[in-house]
């Protein structure tokens, strides 16, 4: 039997998940792709009670060790380049995709 699309996001997403939150790693965008790559109940299952509150869930409902290691940076896009800007340091890196 070939595994359906959520069956291969379950063995995929849940295992990911799992180290970024040990890690130390879960910014906002893992917390997006979490939310537009798990099913609904496996969404429900990694955020347990911090879901349960109807709310979006953001960085500050976390538990502080599931973002300890999370950098405080921010990505714009400008033109046809990617600029990064770290807000603890004044300086900006451009990379060319």
């Amino acid at each position: 039997m070939i595994p359906t699309d959520e069956e291969r996001r379950r063995v995929v997403v849940e295992p990911v998940f799992l180290q970024c939150c040990k890690d130390g790693q879960v910014g906002e965008i893992v917390l997006r792709q979490l939310r537009l790559a798990a099913p609904e109940d496996l969404y429900n299952k990694l955020l347990g009670d911090i879901s349960q509150t109807g709310l979006r869930v953001t960085l500050k409902d976390l538990p502080p060790e599931w973002r300890c290691n999370v950098k405080n940076d921010t990505y714009n896009r400008r033109g046809s380049g990617l600029y990064k800007t770290n807000l603890t340091n004044s300086s900006s890196i451009r990379r060319k995709p």
